[in-house]
Order: structure tokens, then C-alpha cells, then sequence
């Protein structure tokens, strides 16, 4: 493409030093490793620099703006005074959560409207440990900034510090207060790092709490999450706490997988709360497509989902066969090639009769019904972790009856 002319050498350079870039990192800072990055940066913003000039001239054809734009021209926009006043006498305070995580450009939107922070209507809520979005330019030195010029208000201004735990037990506070002092040690502010405030246990001393390790040795090589599942079914036997005593925290969605399996192989009832998701289960994702199918015929892509689901379990060699049929929609294919093939025709009738039932039947009948008709229901509840998919299901039941129960606004 004539876009990406000329530069195919930096391509090139990038895509080969994007595959070395681990073993770059890994030397040590010296001379070499010095010239090699510069090398490196310099292609890789001459790159970037053609790329982004063509991605703006690509929004102005289409009459796009991003989420950077509207930050730009909203800073733009506020440089005008009338702009200012006019916004500034409609708005009496201003509230900002997550403060933490301004940015420059959002910090110049805001103090227009707040003279410099001499009106005293601004209420901010953050805490610099949880500062998350340096990838997007975020400064702690803003938050700090902003505490100072609120301190200099006099009575305008009030710092509330609030160093309350009421979660934690107090065996948990004093493990973490511990620990974290020692980590927060020497904190180097031109890397956005934090001095340790130690938490303060608002809970009663009659329940301690405690804090384990499970510790495997390396030659055992038995995983993170069979320890876990382990340990539980420990404390479920010699302590006799319930399998719904415990929760698993996760820092990442991948440890989910192999502590599903060991939950699952020990036959262990659980819960997924967030993580993945609730609407990126699997049949969750088949119900969905089978309602937007119902609800839009032409949808083929929720059509070839239901097709290949357990509903009715077409292989890719049978779509592929009706794909060849000469129709507009993948539906009107399914019901050309139909009357050719018998087990096509039973999949169109159970369709054409829930597009018709749905004109009358409630949200929770119409659910239950395709799962219970097309043995998706029976499917499931022979499968090993049939109580967690189970449970999936009557929570998207009571989803649906409650969103049917919902006058319409």
C-alpha cells in the first residue's frame, strides 16, 4: 500500500528488534546496550511519527475524534474566557474520584473552571499507591500539587486522611504493615514510588485473623493452584470449614484455568465473581446469540453461533455447505438447503417456531425453553463442573425475570 512506502526499512529493523528485545534487555547497562536502544528508538519514533500523521489525516477524512481529542479541544475550548465563566457559574462544585490518575492535559481542563483552586469547591478523592495509569501520562506529581495548593486555601482547604481498615482483621493489618514499610523503603519519586502510610485496624481484637505461605519445594514442582486447592480441602476436613468459607483472589484472569481444573478434579463447588466474566461463559454467550438470532434474523454471525453451539451441533463441513447455497442471509440458506436435507429441515422448524413463540412467551420461559427443548440443559448438567455451568444458567434466569419485570421508560 502506498501508506507504508518508504518505510520498509524501519519495519523491517523494528519487527527484528521487537524479537531480540528480550536478550537487549537482559545486558546490563552499558555502551553497547546504550547505542543499540538509541538505535532502536530513533527508528521506532520515525515510525511512529509517519503512522500517527497518517492516523489523524485518516480521522479528519472520516470526521473522527478519539478519546485524546476530546481532551485536546475540550483544553482548547476551556482557554477561552468566556468559555470559563460561563461553565465556572454553572458548575458550584466540582468532584473528582480516582484523582490519582489525572493526567496534565485533564489537570489543565479543570482549573480554569476552579480559579487556580481559589474558589474552594473542589472535592478530590485518591491515594498514590493506587496510581495505575503512567501509560497514559498519569503524574502523581499533580496529585501532590493539588494537596499543596489546597493546604495553602488556609480554611478554604482540607486534607482528610483516611488510613481506616474496616475490612481487615488485625493480624492482617500488622502483617501487611510489616511488610509494605520494608517494600516502600527509599521511595524515588521521578518513578511515581510512594512512602509506606501505615493502615490503621478498626476491627475488634477478639478475632486476630492470620496469614499463611504455602510454600512447595521446587523439586516437588506441584503447582500454585493444587497447593491452593490442597490447603482448602484441608481446612474443609480438619477444621471443618465449608468449601462457601472460602475466596480466591487472583491478581491475573490466567490462574483461572488451572484452578477451575483442580476445583473441578476434586469436586469442589465454586463461583466465578468478575475475572473473565459472567457474560464470557461460554453458554452464556450461546444464549446470547440465540436471542439476537430471534430478535434479527439477519444476524448471521449469532445464526453460525447457535448452529455450531450445542444446540444443534453443525460441523464447519456443514456450514460450509449451506454457505454455498445461493441466498442473501445465512438464514435464508439454512432454509433454501432445508428442503434437501432432513436434518437441516427439524433445525429450521425448532427456529421458525421460537422466532414465533418469542412474540408472546416471557424473556425466562423463552430461555428456559431452547435449553430444555435442544438438550443444551441435559448437556450440561452431565458435564464435570455441571454445578458451576448450572448456576450460570438460574443466574441468567433470574437475570432475565428481572429485567422482564421492568416497565418499559
Amino acid at each position: 500500500r502506498n501508506d507504508v512506502e518508504g518505510y520498509e526499512e524501519e519495519f523491517e529493523f523494528i519487527e527484528t528488534a521487537f524479537n531480540e528485545l528480550k536478550s537487549i534487555i537482559n545486558v546490563g547497562i552499558n555502551i553497547d546496550a546504550n547505542k543499540e536502544l538509541a538505535i532502536f528508538s530513533k527508528k521506532f519514533i520515525s515510525l511512529f511519527e509517519a503512522a500517527n500523521e497518517l492516523y489523524t489525516e485518516k480521522k479528519k477524512q472520516k470526521s473522527y475524534l478519539d478519546f485524546e481529542d476530546l481532551l485536546l479541544f475540550a483544553r482548547k475550548i476551556l482557554q477561552k474566557e468566556n468559555v470559563q465563566q460561563s461553565l465556572s457559574e454553572k458548575l458550584k462544585y466540582i468532584m473528582i474520584d480516582e484523582y490519582q490518575d489525572t493526567n496534565e492535559i485533564q489537570y489543565e481542563i479543570v482549573m480554569p473552571l476552579l480559579d487556580d483552586l481559589r474558589k474552594g469547591n473542589l472535592f478530590v478523592v485518591g491515594d498514590e499507591k493506587q496510581s495505575i495509569y503512567s501509560f497514559r501520562e498519569a503524574e502523581l506529581e499533580l496529585f501532590e500539587r493539588t494537596r499543596d495548593k489546597i493546604k495553602e486555601n488556609g480554611t478554604n482547604g482540607l486534607i482528610l486522611s483516611l488510613p481506616h481498615s474496616f475490612r481487615m482483621y488485625p493480624g492482617l493489618v500488622l502483617f501487611v504493615n510489616k511488610l509494605f514499610q520494608r517494600l516502600f523503603q527509599n521511595a524515588n519519586k521521578d518513578f511515581n514510588e510512594v512512602d509506606y502510610s501505615n493502615l490503621v485496624c478498626t476491627k475488634n481484637d477478639s478475632e486476630l485473623g492470620k496469614v499463611g505461605l504455602l510454600i512447595s519445594e521446587k523439586e516437588n514442582q506441584i503447582s500454585e493452584a493444587t497447593l491452593v486447592v490442597k490447603k482448602i480441602i484441608e481446612l474443609n476436613q480438619l477444621e471443618k470449614h465449608k468449601f462457601n468459607d472460602f475466596a480466591i483472589l487472583c491478581r491475573k484472569r490466567n490462574a483461572f484455568v488451572d484452578l477451575e481444573n483442580e476445583l473441578v478434579k476434586n469436586k469442589i463447588p465454586y463461583t466465578i465473581v468478575g475475572g473473565k466474566g459472567f457474560y464470557q461463559q461460554q453458554i452464556i454467550y450461546d444464549i446470547y446469540n440465540y436471542l439476537s438470532f430471534i430478535t434479527n434474523q439477519k444476524d448471521d454471525a449469532a445464526l453460525l453461533g447457535i448452529l455450531r453451539a450445542p444446540f444443534f451441533n453443525l460441523s464447519d463441513l456443514e456450514l460450509y455447505e449451506i454457505s454455498k447455497e445461493d441466498c442473501e442471509t445465512f438464514f435464508e440458506k439454512l432454509v433454501n438447503l432445508s428442503n434437501k436435507k432432513n436434518k437441516l429441515e427439524s433445525i429450521v422448524e425448532a427456529l421458525q417456531k421460537n422466532i414465533s413463540i418469542a412474540k408472546s412467551s416471557s424473556l425466562p420461559n423463552l430461555i428456559r425453553k431452547i435449553l430444555v427443548e435442544s438438550g443444551y440443559w441435559a448437556l450440561i448438567a452431565h458435564k464435570n463442573n455441571s454445578e458451576q455451568e448450572l448456576a450460570n444458567i438460574e443466574k441468567l434466569l433470574g437475570i432475565a425475570r428481572e429485567f422482564s419485570s421492568k416497565p418499559f421508560s
